[in-house]
């Protein structure tokens, strides 16, 4: 299974250009292998009440339907997630960022990101 970070999700959605060939051809081949943290929701939502993202509809209805359009999972952050987030030896403070990170450790799953921070934490697999 592939772990969709907020970003890729957000160009997934929007403007696929800003996928690089490797993120895109790892979600056309695994298009029933995709998945999202539900932190997503959180983070799209603080992006749109910060004014840093926009979107065509409601952040309430945009992200299910497009969980629907591309068939992506979502999975959600358990307290063991929640946890392993907080106990993370990470010099990053970004919570969604060490949620995602934490999700693909519980879940055993590869991200996608373009997040450098991301690809370099050693306990996961990350594809850009």
């Amino acid at each position: 299974m592939l772990l969709l970070d907020t970003c890729t999700l957000v160009w997934l959605a929007f403007d696929q250009r800003r996928l690089s060939t490797v993120a895109s051809g790892f979600i056309s081949t695994h298009r029933d292998a995709l998945a999202v943290s539900s932190i997503s929701a959180y983070e799209v939502g603080q992006k749109v009440r910060k004014q840093k993202l926009v979107l065509p509809k409601p952040v309430g209805v945009w992200f299910p339907e497009v969980l629907d359009a591309y068939h992506l999972k979502e999975l959600p952050v358990t307290s063991r997630i929640a946890l392993l987030a907080s106990s993370l030896t990470w010099d990053h403070d970004d919570p969604f960022d060490r949620l995602i990170v934490a999700s693909a450790i519980v879940d055993e799953v590869t991200i996608i990101t373009p997040d450098r921070y991301i690809r370099e934490h050693p306990a996961v697999i990350c594809r850009w």
